[in-house]
């Protein structure tokens, strides 16, 4: 698997000052590659690229792609930054090698880009048990939030979030990439906390209230820093890293 991250650092100019508080960071990072990426079409088309790698929308029909997102817009210790897996790593390598100064954005905004150290590796079940972290993940879907809400005790909440993890390791992102990782075996170890309240999510076009949740897990897997799980993903709910 191969993973390209990019710091994204916005410059917002009003009156000479530079602005970068974002009320919607990660939305808002979206909105400015896809204005790139616009741009580029013809460009990305000669190399091969498919310009729905960058949104998971059929150009023809409008649908979301049911898939898991190759590039990601991501936020993490106060950074933005872009990330794009396997497809979408080389897709993100196109679109960016032309920028190597800031690029204007609108008439009031320009972003640069910082590459991050590569990552290729090669994702698999292992004997060993490993530590992460994920922020904010969302793990509900309507159906299985009922399940949670139903439940009684701390330690059924803690099981049914677990087989929610296990399923969105194996199946949503191990299954995708054709990684042979099930069952994943998933033991949450901190969980900050179970009475967070709801944030507001426009998926597809629909506003959904999820329950966001900050935890640590082990698990039998070797697993890269910067993907994401859960619900959200593209706009970097559920940020996976390492912990060591």
């Amino acid at each position: 698997m191969k993973i390209n991250s990019y710091i994204i650092q916005p410059f917002f100019q009003k009156g000479g000052e530079i602005d970068i508080v974002l009320p919607a960071p990660t939305e808002w990072l979206r909105t400015a590659i896809l204005m790139l990426v616009n741009r580029s079409k013809a460009r990305l088309a000669r190399e091969g690229v498919s310009h729905e790698i960058f949104h998971n929308h059929d150009e023809v029909s409008g649908n979301t792609i049911a898939r898991y997102p190759m590039v990601l817009y991501q936020q993490h210790n106060g950074l933005l930054y872009v990330t794009g897996i396997n497809e979408g790593a080389r897709a993100l390598e196109v679109l960016i090698s032309q920028y190597e100064r800031a690029v204007e954005i609108d008439r009031n905004s320009l972003i640069r880009f910082k590459a991050v150290e590569p990552i290729e590796m090669e994702v698999s079940k292992t004997q060993q048990k490993y530590i992460y972290s994920l922020s904010s993940w969302l793990p509900f879907s309507s159906q299985n939030h009922k399940a949670y809400q139903a439940t009684e005790t701390l330690a059924e909440k803690i099981e049914l979030l677990q087989k929610i993890l296990s399923n969105h390791l194996g199946k949503d992102f191990g299954r995708f990439f054709n990684l042979d990782i099930e069952p994943a075996e998933v033991s949450l170890l901190e969980v900050q906390n179970f009475k967070n309240t709801c944030k507001q999510l426009t998926m597809n076009g629909r506003k959904h209230d999820f329950q966001p949740f900050d935890i640590k897990f082990s698990t039998n897997l070797i697993l890269p820093d910067f993907i994401n799980l859960g619900n959200g993903k593209v706009y970097g709910f559920g940020l996976l890293q390492r912990v060591t």
